[in-house]
């Protein structure tokens, strides 16, 4: 006998019984996607997507609050980033419920315990670039946690492990724009004190003419800064090309529910 013909075979069928495999659909039908071929431990799973769902609304919480009180210069770019960033996070927070009912889980959207469920935490700090920064340890957090969900889920849960993959490959761009907001800010720069103020002291012992233009021209080019940042944020994400497994980051940040195969 040919070598080739033993290698055809020796190879594992892909379906040994059609049959059986529809026997097995049929029975417990009632349990939906969750077929008896699912061998990861659903209990743990619940658990670990019911953590990050918790974890994406505390997210929604945080950015929203530090849209509407952003506040200085510099603050009408930064407060844009963090809504189109809280939008995604919800449309994060959308698939996850969706795939918690279908492994026959309930999602858990109760305020009593939230903060504990959730792997990142919240902040309501009234500094602009301290705002960044709380946001850019929490995408850092989540992308932490969320690539140990991954290895964790494996072969066993593939439809589970594709999701949080494009929601990791997310929250990892999330964290790319923070960094450049804060790169554009000149992290704590000439504009800024130490504890994220507003600089005062020199410039409001100039003199007022001095301050009325040097001081505005100085402020109109670091919000400039700023601005083209922002600007290229966003023109990057136009660029980037869909993900695997699912739309387009613009997509996904609507906050529509896409069905999982």
């Amino acid at each position: 006998m040919k070598a080739s013909e033993n290698a055809t075979d020796d190879r594992k069928p892909f379906l040994s019984d059609i049959m059986e495999i529809r026997r097995r659909a049929r029975q417990h039908i009632q349990a939906g996607a969750v077929t008896e071929g699912y061998r990861a431990d659903r209990q743990t799973v619940l658990r670990l997507l019911n953590e990050a769902l918790a974890t994406e609304i505390v997210c929604v919480l945080r950015y929203r609050r530090h849209y509407y009180t952003a506040a200085g210069i510099h603050a009408q770019a930064v407060a844009q980033e963090f809504l189109e960033h809280a939008n995604e996070e919800q449309g994060h927070a959308d698939l996850i419920a969706e795939r918690i009912v279908q492994l026959g889980g309930d999602p858990d959207f109760n305020p009593e315990g939230l903060l504990t469920r959730s792997h990142s935490e919240y902040s309501a700090t009234e500094e602009l670039l301290e705002m960044i920064q709380e946001n850019l340890v929490a995408e850092r957090i989540a992308i932490e946690s969320y690539g140990e969900i991954i290895r964790y889920l494996g072969d066993d849960d593939p439809t589970s492990r594709r999701m949080m993959e494009e929601i990791l490959a997310t929250e990892e761009e999330h964290a790319e724009d923070l960094r450049m907001l804060i790169q554009a800010l000149g992290a704590k720069g000439s504009t800024q004190t130490g504890d994220g103020h507003e600089a005062k002291g020199n410039k409001s012992q100039a003199p007022a003419a001095e301050r009325g233009s040097g001081g505005q021209a100085e402020g109109q080019e670091g919000d400039a800064g700023v601005q083209a940042r922002h600007a290229a944020i966003v023109e990057g994400r136009k660029g980037a090309q869909p993900q695997a497994g699912g739309g387009d980051r613009a997509e996904r940040g609507k906050g529509g529910r896409r069905p999982h195969s």
